[in-house]
């Protein structure tokens, strides 16, 4: 499974799918942490408009009705994850109204922010984060000084929907890779489908040999279109080429044939030695066998066909070595050879001995 996965890679359409399924995954994981900071900064955003809006009606109820407005405070945090603390300067605590459900932070916690707000330079509501909850802190007229108001609201509900919200992105995320996977597929194997025309057609022309065959173009454009126009060029030249050889050898051969036939009959009119004949025979007949190798060359189309039997590759090798030892001796060229008897194999004597020669 993991070589033939390796394998697929390794393909064009393996790496186009590949290509487009990792840029998606980019795309789409740089969206994801983009609308999810974003979306996070409006919650945040919207968490402290709320705490705003309840600072000032908080101060407005203190204002006018002090520690009686307790009722209408609590009223104002009923609702699920709320606190609201009155302090004085000293940081005492003059009311607190709070949900069930909020841990309180302790007065060192706050002390510290309230320290902070005393600083000119800090922006008033001073918002803080304490565990789970969001606080907002502003200054307000506590007889007889001026004393300091709290809001906290419980951001665990919040962060709940966000973690449920990129769950569920993810989730949107993996359906969408897996089915962009399949779509991207689709695509390559469409996109590559004029290759895999250029490469069928190429086999086939290779298996037999039929130099006539032309790859399609009609439906192949662009760069392949280009591709598809070079390769049947190349064909055109090859079939010229191979023509043009193929009549040439049988040109050739039907020259040679009529010559030696003649020379064959002047060798039989001579008055020679028997031996010296004979061995004039063998050399015209090796003669006309390459002349009759140079026609059967002329003539195959496809695969060669081989005909296999035994042969005897030593006794081949010592016919050639006599052809060419007498070609030798015309030139004054001493050949030494050293044929080790008995080797023999399977195979075409003719063409063997033609691949020797």
């Amino acid at each position: 499974m993991i070589n033939n996965l390796k394998q697929w890679l390794q393909t064009i359409r393996g790496r186009l799918t590949l290509w487009y399924v990792g840029t998606f995954t980019l795309l789409f994981g740089v969206f994801l942490i983009t609308a999810s900071f974003i979306f996070w900064n409006i919650l945040n955003q919207q968490v402290e408009h709320h705490l705003s809006t309840v600072l000032e009606q908080v101060e407005t109820v203190w204002e006018q009705s002090g520690q009686e407005g307790e009722e209408i405070i609590q009223s104002l945090v009923a609702s699920q994850g709320m606190v609201v603390m009155v302090m004085a300067p000293d940081g005492e605590v003059l009311l607190q109204s709070t949900s069930e459900d909020i841990t309180l932070p302790t007065q060192h916690q706050l002390q510290q922010h309230l320290v902070m707000l005393q600083d000119d330079s800090v922006s008033v509501p001073h918002y803080f984060s304490i565990d789970d909850l969001r606080f907002a802190l502003t200054p307000a007229s506590i007889s007889p000084t001026v004393g300091v108001i709290g809001v906290g609201y419980q951001t665990a509900v919040l962060q709940n929907t966000f973690r449920q919200s990129l769950l569920s992105l993810g989730g949107l995320f993996l359906i969408s890779v897996m089915l962009l996977s399949w779509v991207g597929y689709i695509l390559a194997k469409r996109a590559l489908q004029p290759v895999q025309t250029i490469t069928k057609t190429a086999k086939a022309i290779t298996s037999s040999s039929d130099l006539s065959a032309r790859i399609p173009s009609e439906e192949t454009q662009g760069e392949l279109g280009e591709l598809v126009q070079v390769l049947n060029s190349m064909l055109v030249r090859l079939e010229d080429s191979f023509k043009n050889q193929k009549q040439f050898l049988s040109d050739a051969a039907h020259t040679l044939k009529t010559p030696l036939t003649v020379l064959r009959t002047h060798i039989e009119a001579l008055d020679a030695q028997h031996d010296e004949k004979q061995k004039t025979y063998d050399t015209l007949d090796q003669l006309n066998e390459t002349v009759q190798n140079l026609l059967y060359i002329c003539k195959l189309h496809g695969e060669v066909v081989i005909k296999k039997e035994p042969i005897d590759v030593s006794q081949v090798v010592q016919d050639v070595i006599e052809i060419t030892q007498t070609l030798a001796d015309e030139k004054g060229i001493t050949v030494n050879t050293q044929v080790e008897e008995g080797i023999t194999l399977e195979g075409d004597r003719s063409l063997l001995t033609r691949a020797l020669l």
